[in-house]
């Protein structure tokens, strides 16, 4: 993957786009996008997506649609999949580690 590729995904995944407008802005976010394949994940992508789902649906009784799922790394090394979710009214943002237990690291919501 060329720079401007791997540019192009840290702004979409980072939910830079505005909603109902034309224009991108870039959003500074840590952490590196990873390759499935570099790191031994013991946690699927889609068992990411199914714990991200289902916690969304019990804390805020959301039904959503996975819009991305991807494989970060953190300065610190915290290793996590990031799944963003669209729901009704809101968006979500699901950091599930990727390592040992499987469990919601971190959650931030968003209205649409």
């Amino acid at each position: 993957m060329n720079t401007v590729s791997k540019l192009a995904l840290s702004i979409f995944a980072a939910g830079a786009f505005a909603l109902g407008g034309m224009s991108a802005v870039p959003v500074a976010r840590a952490g590196t996008v990873l390759p499935e394949a570099q790191v031994a994940a013991a946690v699927s992508r889609q068992q990411a997506i199914q714990i991200a789902q289902s916690t969304v649906l019990r804390e805020f009784t959301d039904k959503t649609t996975v819009t991305l799922a991807i494989l970060e790394k953190e300065d610190n090394g915290l290793v996590h999949w990031s799944v963003d979710l669209r729901g009704s009214k809101h968006e979500y943002e699901v950091w599930v580690s990727a390592t040992g237990m499987p469990r919601v690291l971190k959650m931030i919501l968003q209205p649409l």
